[in-house]
Order: C-alpha cells, then sequence, then structure tokens
C-alpha cells in the first residue's frame, strides 16, 4: 500500500525561507498522521501503528513544526540547549531545520572510537 505521505519523508527543494512554510499544510499533514495513529491503535492495529509512528518520525512536516515549536513557542526558547546553540532568527531556524535533515534517529550509527573503550 502506497502511503499518501510518503511525498513528505524528504522535501523536494531545499527551505530557503523560514517565511515561506504553509504552516497550514504542514499541521494538517501532522493531523492526519496522528488520526490515523489514533484509528488504528483504536482497532487494534499495532503493525499499522508501529509504520505510521515510523512514518511520523520520519515526516519532513513533523521536522518543520518540532523547530518550530523549539525555537519560537517554547518558554525556554531563548535558553542555550545543551549543545549551547539558540536559533532566534528565521536564518538559523533554517540552518537548524537542514542540520536536522540530515541527521537520522532511526539509523544505527558506527560507534565512535575511544568514547567507551575500556583500557
Amino acid at each position: 500500500m502506497k502511503d499518501r505521505v510518503s511525498n513528505d519523508i524528504k522535501a523536494k527543494e531545499p527551505l530557503e525561507k523560514w517565511e515561506s512554510i504553509n504552516w497550514k499544510l504542514v499541521n494538517k499533514r501532522i493531523r492526519n498522521l496522528r488520526q490515523r495513529i489514533y484509528r488504528s491503535t483504536q482497532n487494534g492495529q499495532w503493525n499499522k501503528v508501529r509504520s505510521l509512528m515510523k512514518l511520523t518520525i520520519r515526516s519532513y512536516s513533523n521536522l518543520l513544526l518540532s523547530v518550530g515549536r523549539v525555537t519560537q513557542e517554547n518558554q525556554g526558547k531563548r535558553t542555550n540547549g545543551i549543545d549551547g546553540q539558540t536559533a532566534t532568527t528565521p536564518a538559523e531556524r533554517v540552518k537548524l531545520l537542514k542540520e536536522m535533515k540530515e541527521h537520522t534517529l532511526w539509523k544505527a550509527h558506527a560507534p565512535q572510537k575511544g568514547i567507551h573503550s575500556k583500557s
């Protein structure tokens, strides 16, 4: 079955301006995914729930919404995070979005040498 939001996983063209984001469409896509997860949960379709949750995590709209919430809506938006950075301007938000787009949590990474090695 081909999913309706598969085109959303990877953005077609790179985002240049934060102001050019269609927030109505972003919220609609995420709301649709959340409703599908809820309906699948109510029907006991746990494999579908798992697949939809993975799709939500990989979704570009979810990334946009997450970056927007952390940098604009959250109470600690002006406080440095664990990385010591804040993203207060639209250009910084676009930069953060591009960095997060390259970061893939759902893929296994090779361990770095020297971090947990015993001597």
